[in-house]
């Protein structure tokens, strides 16, 4: 009686080992799965950024293939035509500007809030810049370099959206950061290689745009 309580005592040990190494083999496998599926994620990650900076930079090609043919491009030194206050003394611009097609876009190079920008821009006759499309985006982004640039896109804390500043042309270019609310910023930044929310009272160049005969461009600077 002894020894065969002894044996099913043994046995149930044996069994106890059994599920033991089984479960812990069943964790292990689940372990690598889990692990199996984050490299997965991360490698359709790594893949759609290397698609989007391989797209990004066929359009610069692009658009680098037709600058000879660019019509107009220069550079100047632009006053501040918007009535004078205590707030603004006015100041001197210094502005690179560059046609292309029917559209001419000012490169102010001084600091400025968005706000700011948007007067400075009023005050050429045009307005903040207004991306239309892909390849748009990228001729902008081609044409400069290290600074970062207020775009003429902002949220409407009115209409809880985020809107491009109305110039009358074209309801603008539909970007992916445009379908989620703010947030480090309400207002948006270019530089030669992103778009990305910002501070309105924080200070960087401005990019303004204006649709006019590109024939003429020493208008920009009388």
């Amino acid at each position: 009686m002894v020894r065969v309580l002894e044996a099913n005592i043994l046995q149930l040990i044996q069994e106890k080992h059994q599920q033991q190494e089984i479960l812990g083999n069943l964790t292990q496998m689940y372990h690598v799965v889990q692990n199996d599926d984050y490299l997965k994620k991360q490698l359709l990650a790594n893949q759609s950024l290397e698609y989007d900076t391989l797209k990004n930079k066929t359009l610069l090609m692009e658009n680098a293939l037709k600058l000879p043919f660019l019509k107009q491009n220069g550079r100047c030194a632009k006053k501040d035509t918007f009535p004078k206050s205590v707030h603004n003394p006015g100041k001197v611009h210094e502005v690179y500007w560059s046609c292309y097609g029917v559209n001419c876009y000012y490169f102010v190079l001084q600091d400025n809030t968005w706000e700011q920008c948007k007067q400075t821009c009023q005050s050429y006759g045009s307005s903040l810049l207004k991306i239309d499309n892909e390849h748009e985006l990228a001729f902008v982004q081609f044409q400069i370099h290290g600074n970062m640039y207020w775009i003429g896109l902002s949220y409407s804390d009115l209409e809880w959206k985020w809107k491009w500043i109305d110039d009358g042309t074209s309801p603008g270019m539909n970007l992916k950061m445009m379908s989620s609310p703010p947030r480090r910023g309400k207002c948006v930044f270019l530089s030669s290689t992103r778009l990305a929310y910002g501070n309105c009272s924080r200070t960087y160049s401005c990019v303004c745009k204006q649709r006019i005969n590109c024939n003429f461009p020493s208008s920009m600077c009388t």
